[in-house]
């Protein structure tokens, strides 16, 4: 069991750093020094359990259309 939540934890947070990493270059006018901290990672999270990936949660999050 521990092996499982720390392997989910691992997951979660190699999904925040993914997010940072797309947030820094993608909208690196707005937002090119965010840290792990200026985030709501409650927020996020409704979105890393809905099964978005990184990409899809950050376009969702600032409303981004491709």
């Amino acid at each position: 069991m521990t092996e499982t939540k720390t392997s989910y934890r691992q997951k979660w947070e190699h999904w925040q750093r993914n997010v940072i990493a797309i947030v820094r270059g993608e909208l690196s006018d707005l937002f090119a020094k965010v840290t792990l901290e200026d985030f709501d990672w409650e927020a996020w999270r409704v979105l890393y359990d809905k099964g978005y990936t990184p990409a899809v949660a950050v376009n969702e999050a600032f409303s981004k259309t491709r």
